[in-house]
């Protein structure tokens, strides 16, 4: 599950960085990372190998599971299952990933601003609760 989360999240953290530096927002991996002293080229890098090596692991394990099948007590069924969520999990990053880099406005800067200036997307976040 740490591996997905990577998967999910990471590569948001990288397209989205702009757009959530725009508007104060903390929460993100190259911003935490710049914050460590890394410049945002290095903090991209670094979010790519992490990426990639969560990637790496993903297969690994999603490999192995079938082994494991037998000793978990799996029916048939249930490993027809297992291998229908983790091929559901592998569309889910592909999906993620072409809809940040082909198929959203949502990262593109002049869509971003023009969103805000028209009161579609929130105002900048605050710090006050």
């Amino acid at each position: 599950m740490r591996e997905a989360t990577k998967l999910a999240v990471l590569p948001n953290d990288v397209f989205a960085v702009e757009r959530e530096e725009r508007r104060g927002e903390v929460d993100n991996m190259v911003l935490v990372l710049e914050a460590a002293g890394r410049t945002r080229g290095e903090a991209i890098a670094d979010i790519q190998v992490m990426v990639r090596h969560a990637g790496q692991r993903f297969r690994r394990l999603a490999d192995r599971l079938p082994a494991h099948y037998d000793d978990l007590g799996c029916s048939p069924a249930d490993g027809t299952a297992v291998d229908t969520y983790v091929q559901a999990m592998r569309h889910m990053f592909r999906g993620n990933y072409d809809w940040m880099t082909d198929g959203s406005a949502r990262y593109d800067r002049h869509a971003t601003s023009l969103a805000v200036s028209c009161g579609y997307e929130d105002a900048p976040a605050t710090t006050a609760m």
